[in-house]
């Protein structure tokens, strides 16, 4: 797996998630001052509304733009350890492959890289805090969907 190949990836995922919420804030804008927002009533609140919307979409608007700054900061990090910026694949006993990339944020991401699925996790995530400072060779045991399962990381990148 290129660790450098998935990195950009995730980058590029996350520039799609900052102009869609650029663009629902910019529309929740335009819908705040069209002239069919004007309240009508002392209770029309369909303009104050669409403000409130725009203000949370560009909010996270501005936490991805951030996650994005961050990413770019960890991407060149490398260790034999787990650490922020690693790129991390667990084997279970059925030899089922798990590939995590430990990112500083935006945990929950999905992409996949030549037919393997990559989620990214954070180190606050149950996932995260079991693999931080562990190495090659070293054994978790995680909840997946189906139960619990003994896991042995066999790459870190």
């Amino acid at each position: 797996m290129n660790k450098q190949a998935v990195a950009h990836q995730i980058l590029f995922l996350l520039e799609q998630l900052i102009n869609e919420a650029k663009d629902a804030a910019d529309n929740a804008r335009a819908g705040a001052v069209h002239e069919q927002s004007v309240a009508e009533t002392q209770y029309d609140s369909l303009a104050i509304e669409a403000g409130y919307l725009a203000h949370g979409h560009s909010e996270r608007a501005d936490s991805l733009i951030k996650s994005y700054k961050e990413y770019e900061s960890v991407l060149k990090l490398s260790s034999d350890k787990v650490q922020v910026g690693s790129l991390i694949m667990l084997v279970d006993d059925e030899e089922t492959e798990y590939w995590y990339f430990l990112g500083p944020s935006q945990g929950g991401l999905k992409l996949e890289y030549k037919n393997r699925v990559v989620w990214t996790i954070t180190p606050a995530s149950p996932m995260g805090s079991k693999l931080v400072g562990r190495e090659v060779g070293d054994e978790i045991v995680h909840t997946f969907a189906n139960g619990n399962k003994l896991v042995t990381i066999e790459a870190v990148l």
